[in-house]
């Protein structure tokens, strides 16, 4: 296969503008980078659109687009890439079904906190997660690298704050908070829940505050106002919800 080396080239410029959310939400698709991603996009059953390699992995992938070093250095997000990248769609969920516990990412901006949420929710056997508007764009670079592969497990459903409240009526909603809450391990709730976590600066909406059944804290000893949103959201979640 011929390398391509001007970034005029269509297949370059689809790779190089899915770096912006807006594309990405358009166009309903996102880039996946390295072995080990493209793998689990493999095994998930996603749907590959294009994959494309570095000029030195010529011949690693079949049917793969081959980018001469410079452009593919363009498309590539992380410092050492492995040099193999792929065009994958999202995947299309919108019932935030019935059963199972779910957790709620109100708001939360940091792609590492998000990732390591939808990494845990992986392990813990979380059924959906519901990431309401304003939440970082989870299928973004950083996000999709931090949760290694679970967003291909992980049902995601995006949602208005209002929206989700009406579709978490039939579970417990459980607001992760400080306010006018008690320890986790206080909190005695049956049946499917709901677990809120909240932005890292402000913390839950008062839309979820208030729509809330049980609002819980975790108890800290040091001096320190609070945990880090994932580290709290990963404690939580295996207390709480399984």
């Amino acid at each position: 296969m011929q390398t391509i080396k001007s970034k005029d080239n269509k297949i370059f410029k689809s790779f190089n503008k899915l770096n912006q959310k807006k594309f990405r939400d358009r166009e309903g698709l996102f880039v996946v980078e390295g072995d080990k991603l493209l793998l689990e996009a493999v095994k998930s059953g996603a749907d590959i659109v294009t994959v494309a390699v570095r000029s030195d992995r010529e011949g690693d992938y079949d049917d793969a687009y081959v980018f001469d070093d410079r452009l593919f250095e363009k498309i590539a997000d992380t410092v050492s890439s492995q040099g193999v990248a792929a065009i994958v769609k999202k995947p299309d969920y919108t019932d935030p079904g019935e059963d199972g516990d779910v957790v709620v990412l109100d708001r939360i901006q940091d792609p590492g906190n998000a990732g390591s949420i939808i990494r845990t929710c992986d392990a813990a056997g979380i059924s959906r997660i519901i990431a309401v508007k304003g939440t970082v764009d989870l299928y973004s670079p950083k996000v999709v690298r931090a949760c290694a592969g679970s967003v291909f497990r992980v049902p995601i459903i995006e949602m208005e704050t209002k929206e989700a409240i009406d579709a978490l009526k039939n579970k417990e909603i459980i607001a992760s908070t400080p306010r006018d809450a008690i320890g986790y391990k206080e909190i005695d709730i049956d049946g499917d829940k709901a677990l809120i976590i909240g932005n890292e600066a402000n913390g839950i909406s008062e839309e979820f505050f208030d729509a809330s059944d049980a609002r819980v804290m975790i108890p800290m000893k040091g001096d320190i106002e609070s945990l880090n949103a994932g580290v709290a959201a990963g404690i939580l979640i295996y207390e709480l919800l399984i």
